[in-house]
């Protein structure tokens, strides 16, 4: 008999609640905080807006989404040693690896169950913004972990991902309903929108803030400005 056990996959990482975020947001604000951000250690972020500094932590990856620190990183080599990638392929794909290529391998070419699971993991999980014809070796190996019940430190991966989205400014910004929420927690207004001079370690410079719709006024702060083109 047929299963659906892709939820259950998604509830042994406890990502229930992170993937079934649907809060609205402003944009503004999404991009006040990635301008602003900066990480603390490894799942901790400050941002300070014009009057309320912003924490994010692992108390606060617990109460807003309830995600815990603990698992392996992705980013180490060691947490993939016994991936094989032959082998896990022929596991998800319909017609066996002989069929198919690395180079071509795509979505429909998995077994049902498993293409709801991929879908999950590349759109909100990993907010991956082209190639969804495509699966590429990263989302294999992530697959691998969850079909595996092996527990990601989720709140480290979805860290890593708004850094290096951060310095992107070709991406747009991930997670935006999570990052309302974390707004919304430390009671962020729209008139906190008001920026105090972007940080120079924050990863984006003076030309990238501008492109994200921000305009320094005489006195040096910033603000959102949605004619800038």
């Amino acid at each position: 008999m047929f299963r659906f056990n892709f939820h259950e996959l998604l509830s042994f990482q406890n990502l229930g609640s992170f993937v079934g975020l649907k809060k609205g947001y402003d944009e503004s604000q999404i991009k006040a905080f990635y301008c602003n951000a900066q990480r603390q250690d490894g799942v901790s972020f400050e941002c300070a807006f014009k009057n309320v500094r912003v924490s994010l932590n692992p108390e606060k990856w617990d109460s807003l989404v309830q995600l815990d620190c603990n698992g392996v990183d992705i980013e180490v080599k060691d947490t993939f040693a016994n991936y094989n990638k032959i082998d896990f392929v022929k596991s998800v794909s319909k017609t066996g690896f002989g069929e198919l290529s690395f180079s071509n391998f795509s979505p429909r070419q998995l077994k049902c169950a498993d293409r709801l699971l991929h879908w999950v993991i590349v759109k909100i999980i990993m907010s991956k913004q082209h190639n969804y014809g495509r699966i590429d070796g990263y989302d294999l190996s992530i697959m691998w972990l969850f079909k595996n019940k092996i527990k990601v430190n989720s709140p480290l991966f979805f860290s890593n991902r708004m850094i290096s989205y951060k310095k992107d400014s070709r991406k747009k910004l991930p997670y935006p309903s999570f990052i309302s929420c974390l707004l919304r927690s430390d009671c962020v207004t729209s008139v906190d929108t008001l920026l105090t001079i972007p940080s120079e370690v924050s990863g984006l410079d003076a030309k990238v803030v501008q492109k994200m719709h921000y305009v320094k006024d005489s006195k040096g702060n910033w603000f959102y400005d949605d004619n800038v083109v």
